[in-house]
């Protein structure tokens, strides 16, 4: 009789199961490197399949202070429609319960119906929708300017409480980000009221190459935030924006030359027992 699939940490030698699995997910995103899989993805990343047989599936997962992101689900072509997909998000939450974590949350296209009834069945429920979208560099500039006297710099440690705070992050969110080769966190900041941390932040991640989160307190800061991360980028390729629970300000970009790559379901729900 078949041993019951269970979910394994990956090792260095599984590069090649994440050039597998992450394709099927068809965001149009680069795949990592090997070297990029090491540094930032083997702690991660999950196998999921029978003990001593070839995987058949995979997740990346975070665990962060009572919430679990789950980052990535994929259930191989070939095992689809079986049951594995819910056998991989069960022991998803029962690593994620065994990390502390008392709630879950994922992104899904909103067009995936079998995924979204399989999260739905899990207990995740939409709590609001995003658009990712690439925008040329050369229509930045017609984006509309504040005239207010705002900054745009890194965001410290000592910052992260504060921005964590004001834009509703689990905590730890930025030092996990941090710590993750390649990452950059970009925050505005009224340089006559330090303490004001809800004007707008970004992850600006120049290897994939894009900002998400992006978020701003005004449709007017974007060009601002958006500047404050043009060296680290190649501009002669499209910047990648993902907008979350903002339809204002995706319709802003799309207005001003942005093109839609995806649009997005952001789930959310308890880890029950």
């Amino acid at each position: 009789m078949a041993l019951p699939p269970v979910l394994r940490p990956a090792r260095d030698e599984d590069y090649p199961w994440l050039a597998r699995f992450l394709p099927q997910l068809k965001t149009g995103d680069p795949l990592p490197d090997e070297q990029q899989y090491r540094t930032q993805y083997v702690h991660r990343f999950s196998l999921f399949g029978p003990p001593d047989e070839p995987p058949i599936g995979c997740t990346i997962v975070d665990a962060l202070a009572d919430t679990g992101y789950v980052r990535v689900v994929v259930i191989d072509e070939h095992a689809r429609a079986k049951g594995a997909g819910g056998a991989l998000m069960s022991a998803i939450a029962a690593k994620l319960r065994a990390a502390g974590c008392r709630h879950w949350c994922l992104n899904v296209k909103v067009d995936n119906v079998p995924a979204l009834r399989l999260y739905e069945r899990c207990g995740l429920r939409k709590a609001y929708e995003s658009h990712a979208l690439r925008l040329p560099w050369e229509r930045v500039a017609s984006l509309p300017e504040t005239h207010e006297i705002i900054a745009a710099r890194v965001i410290e440690p000592q910052d992260d409480s504060a921005v964590e705070r004001a834009w509703g992050l689990p905590s730890g969110q930025l030092a996990g980000w941090r710590a993750m080769t390649g990452q950059h966190l970009l925050g505005l900041f009224d340089p006559s009221d330090p303490s004001r941390a809800g004007l707008g932040f970004a992850r600006a991640n120049p290897l994939h190459p894009g900002v998400f989160p992006f978020r701003v307190a005004r449709l007017e800061y974007a060009r601002t935030l958006i500047e404050a991360g043009r060296a680290l980028f190649d501009t002669s390729k499209p910047l990648g924006v993902v907008v979350e629970d903002d339809l204002p300000l995706a319709e802003l970009l799309l207005a001003h030359g942005a093109e839609r790559k995806m649009h997005l379901a952001h789930l959310r729900g308890a880890l029950g027992e």
